[in-house]
Parts: structure tokens; C-alpha cells; sequence
């Protein structure tokens, strides 16, 4: 079973200690993962990450981005803020992918309200999360399903993290049409602050491992 807890990334935390503690507080349909969540770089089985969305965002302009968000509830999205300005712009449009793997065949859903965190500012990283709200609910099944809500911090310094989405394989090249998964380690307080401008530990983390990471069009999705 996988919980989500809150930074400037979304982080599914383990689900072991939550449980110990009693910290989930929405059904027991949550969380629920059809494989071992085991990695080092890979393309993802079905029902392994099944709550995962992928948004494609549309501007303005006509312009059409990708991001990448969580489910929730049967009607919300948790997702970064950031992903409201696809190309520097407000959104105008939105749809929320969901349900298979290979996102050409997953069921599609329109986005019909996003709602920003109230103190979210596009010059800062802070507060950089949102909620989607999309039409329709959200089919729930083997292949969609909701992650689960703690109701406490849970310490994950030094634990290794898995990060997913449909981004780009590599900096400046193609994204992918199957959802891609890889771990990177959460990092100490002390190396974030050095490393990343505008850290604040109250309610961000930081995380990496060499050679492995998450890329463009990966925003806003969770990291486990």
C-alpha cells in the first residue's frame, strides 16, 4: 500500500511505517500496487502505478505541454501549479489521461477546474501544487485506483524514491509513449540548502542519483 505525502515534488512514501502508525485516512481501495515496487530504471507493468495521470495542458496560444499528476479522489488530480502556465501562459484547456500504461490507449477525461494552492507565485518554487477537478469520475479499477493521504510527516532522509511519468527520456529529446519509472535518493536538509536556491525544508525535499532522474513533462507527478 503507498501513501503520498507533500513537498515542491509529490512523494509516495512507504507504506509500511504509515501503516504502523495508523496515518491513512481515505478507503481501502488506496495505494494498492498489482506489482513489487522494485526499480532501477524501467518501463512500468499495468496496475504498477495505477494511480498515475498524465495532463496535457493547452495554452492560448494552441500550444499543448505535459505534466504529470496523481489521483486522489474519483474527481481530483493532485498536480504541480506550475503546470497552469503551460509555455509562460494560463491554461485554457486541459485533459487527464489515465488507466493504462501506454498512454495512446488510456481513457481520457476533460479537466474542467484548477484550483492552485492560494500563496502559489510563478517567481518561486514555493507552494508549487494544485488540484484538478476533471468531468467525470475517474473509472476505478486494477489500472486506476487513488493513492493513499497520510495524516502525519514521515521522516524519508537517505530512503530511495521512485519517480514516474511520461516526460522526456532525456534532456532535450523524445518524450515516451509508455509510463517510465527510475529511483533517486532523498537527501539530507543540509545538501539541499546548498544545492537549490529557494529550498525551504518546511516543505520541500530534494533527490537525486546519478545518471537517473526525472525530466521535462515529468512535473507535478509523484515520486514513491
Amino acid at each position: 500500500m503507498i501513501f503520498l505525502a507533500i513537498g515542491v515534488s509529490l512523494l509516495l512514501g512507504s507504506s509500511s511505517s504509515l501503516r504502523a502508525h495508523g496515518l491513512q485516512i481515505n478507503g481501502p481501495e488506496c495505494g494498492i500496487t498489482t506489482h513489487e515496487m522494485i526499480v532501477n530504471g524501467s518501463y512500468a507493468k499495468p496496475g504498477q502505478f495505477p494511480w498515475m495521470v498524465f495532463l496535457v495542458v493547452h495554452n492560448r496560444e494552441g500550444q499543448g505541454f505535459g505534466c504529470g499528476g496523481t489521483i486522489l479522489t474519483q474527481r481530483h488530480i493532485l498536480t504541480a501549479a506550475h503546470c497552469m502556465y503551460p509555455g509562460g501562459t494560463v491554461v485554457v484547456k486541459a485533459e487527464a489521461y489515465y488507466g493504462n500504461i501506454d498512454i495512446r490507449r488510456a481513457k481520457k477525461l476533460q479537466v474542467i477546474k484548477v484550483i492552485p494552492h492560494p500563496k502559489y507565485n510563478d517567481k518561486s518554487v514555493s507552494h508549487d501544487i494544485a488540484v484538478f477537478v476533471v468531468e467525470k469520475p475517474f473509472e476505478y479499477g486494477n489500472n486506476a485506483r487513488p493513492i493513499c493521504i497520510p495524516t502525519a510527516p514521515v521522516n524519508i532522509t537517505g530512503t530511495d524514491n521512485i519517480v514516474a511519468g511520461w516526460g522526456l527520456i532525456r534532456e532535450g529529446g523524445p518524450g515516451t509513449h509508455l509510463l517510465k519509472y527510475t529511483t533517486v535518493t532523498v537527501q539530507p536538509n543540509h545538501i539541499c540548502y546548498a544545492d537549490y536556491r529557494g529550498f525551504d525544508s518546511r516543505v520541500m525535499y530534494c533527490a537525486y542519483k546519478t545518471a537517473t532522474d526525472s525530466c521535462q513533462g515529468d512535473s507535478g507527478g509523484p515520486g514513491m
